[in-house]
């Protein structure tokens, strides 16, 4: 217990401060999830959103168990808290992009032209 008292003040405000940024991003998640409950439902777009709020709440969760670790000094949580975080953000990331090529793929057949993505070269 004393050990508690007697680390830097830094140890205690980094872990606060990434547990709050994973409650907002969980709590963002979350919120986002709600509003396109109530907003008129485009059926190609529900699997992205669904996909997009999912990696919100995981990546949220992962930074609360990471600053759980940190504050209490359980390197292993830390370890596990990033691999499962990274796993999940390359996985939905995979599915979202296969999700989003999708819907351009449909709306292209549809005759509809979509806006290209940011940051890519055109073919």
């Amino acid at each position: 217990m004393v050990t508690w008292f007697a680390q830097p003040p830094w140890h205690s405000i980094a872990g606060l401060s990434i547990a709050l940024a994973g409650i907002a991003a969980f709590y963002g998640a979350v919120r986002l999830q709600v509003v396109s409950w109530k907003e008129p439902r485009e059926v190609e777009k529900t699997p992205l959103v669904l996909v997009s709020t999912i990696r919100l709440a995981v990546l949220g969760a992962c930074l609360f168990a990471f600053s759980a670790g940190w504050v209490l000094e359980q390197t292993w949580v830390m370890v596990l808290a990033a691999v499962i975080g990274g796993e999940e953000l390359l996985e939905t990331s995979v599915a979202a992009s296969a999700l989003k090529e999708g819907l351009r793929l449909r709306q292209r057949r549809a005759g509809q032209s979509l806006p290209p993505e940011p940051n890519t070269r055109p073919l």
